[in-house]
């Protein structure tokens, strides 16, 4: 809260959601962002447990799912699922690593609230979550030449949307010049009532302190 972050987005699985919990009976507040978590069997089942959870104000379908079961012709079953968390109450997002699953979307209308939105393409080929594997994904694509694409997408729809991975899952942030310079270009490329989401690793240095700082920095008025 000292750096101004209110808001985090964590996926629902069982740990994350004990943290939360012992979280909150520390007297702690923060609001949650739930991604649907790709490993409960239980689709529906998982949206109740978020529904539940006091600190969630919103839900959006986990992004690898989203591109799979896109490439495989799976729309009714995407449909289905949206339809699911329609009926949570909570707003509804969809999360994605490719600009056209977006402006499928848009054309067609689909009942979402927000889009959450990769900076790049990493969904080239199917694609399994590391945090359902354990296993890190090396060799994921990734072109720069992406990035611009991904914008132009973002600003193509009124909807607000959550852009991430701008540091390239650690591609484009060798040093404290290119972190700054990441939030600026997606300041520049993203709309008013859009937002960025950044991972943090605290162990060598307050990354949280940090991007703060430049935030503000970037956002600052001339």
């Amino acid at each position: 809260m000292a750096c101004g972050i209110n808001t985090v987005q964590l996926r629902a699985d069982q740990h994350i959601m004990r943290i939360l919990r012992e979280f909150r009976l520390e007297g702690g507040k923060l609001n949650w962002i739930a991604q649907t978590a790709s490993e409960v069997a239980n689709f529906a089942g998982n949206i109740r447990q978020i529904s539940a959870d006091p600190s969630a104000v919103a839900i959006y379908h986990h992004g690898s799912v989203t591109d799979n079961l896109y490439q495989a012709g799976k729309i009714d079953e995407l449909k289905e699922r949206l339809k699911i968390m329609r009926a949570s109450g909570l707003p509804v997002g969809l999360g994605t690593h490719k600009p056209e699953v977006i402006r499928l979307c848009e054309a067609e209308q689909w009942d979402v609230d927000f889009y959450m939105a990769c900076v790049y393409d990493l969904a080239r080929t199917q694609r399994i979550s590391s945090a359902l594997t354990g296993i890190a994904n090396t060799d994921e694509p990734f072109d720069e030449a992406d990035i611009p694409i991904m914008y132009e997408t973002i600003r193509s729809t009124s909807k607000p949307t959550l852009a991430f991975k701008i540091m390239g899952a650690t591609r484009r942030c060798a040093t404290a010049s290119d972190v700054k310079a990441n939030f600026a270009e997606a300041f520049r490329n993203i709309k008013s009532n859009d937002c960025v989401i950044v991972g943090v690793f605290q162990r060598d240095k307050d990354q949280i302190a940090e991007n703060s700082r430049f935030v503000r920095e970037v956002l600052a008025p001339d």
